[in-house]
């Protein structure tokens, strides 16, 4: 062990010195025999280490590398899921995302739109309706894009108009609506869009209520 061997080391030493001819001087205080020496009496020696000055048949404990820590597998990623929320207002240029005009392709790529069909209309528009919706119709002209779209549920107008909305509440927001056909107690209706004037409402009315409203390109081919 290290202890032991450092302390057969001083004895050699000791006993070569006695050995040889004459008497080295020491520098320093003598120092009695079986006295403890002063700390300067043996500058040569280096002090011991912790794990020399250990007891006998004492295992020095040195510390232990830190550990390099492990990095964590990575974790498995999932496509970001749509968080975008329903569109709540139909107009003036369209609803939410989706656009009069749109191509079919940019009107799909909303996420907005479920199904399409081509029509048997005057200009094989296609159709599809408003995901999550049964009766939400949008219509798609080949050539001139989204050209119709139905409002639904608690959807309205930038005016505050929706499905249920009296015949008075309709005038009040917009003077300039009129009835096409029938009267104001049933009816279909139209009116120029507030700031679009490439759009307008229709707006059809049943029993003084808004039964059907929607937003569509001036001259759309797609519907009658």
């Amino acid at each position: 062990m290290r202890a032991i061997t450092i302390t057969g080391a001083v004895i050699s030493a000791v006993l070569m010195t006695g050995c040889s001819a004459g008497v080295e001087q020491v520098a320093g205080d003598a120092v009695p025999a079986g006295g403890q020496p002063a700390a300067s009496a043996s500058p040569s020696l280096a002090a011991p280490s912790p794990a020399a000055s250990a007891p006998a048949g004492t295992a020095a404990v040195t510390s232990a590398p830190a550990s390099r820590p492990t990095s964590s597998p990575p974790t498995a990623t999932t496509r970001p899921v749509r968080t975008t929320s329903p569109p709540r207002t139909l107009g003036p240029a369209g609803l939410g995302p989706l656009k009069l005009g749109m191509t079919r392709k940019q009107a799909e790529a909303t996420g907005l739109l479920e199904g399409y069909e081509v029509a048997d209309y005057l200009a094989r528009c296609g159709v599809s309706k408003v995901r999550g919706t049964s009766r939400a119709t949008v219509f798609i002209d080949p050539s001139r894009g989204v050209s119709y779209i139905a409002l639904y549920g608690t959807v309205r107008t930038p005016e505050g108009i929706r499905l249920g909305s009296s015949v008075s509440a309709v005038r009040r927001a917009y003077p300039d609506w009129e009835f096409i056909l029938g009267d104001s107690a049933s009816g279909e209706g139209a009116v120029r869009v507030p700031g679009n004037s490439n759009a307008g409402y229709q707006i059809d009315i049943e029993d003084g209520k808004v039964s059907y409203l929607a937003l569509s390109s001036e001259n759309q081919r797609c519907t009658d």
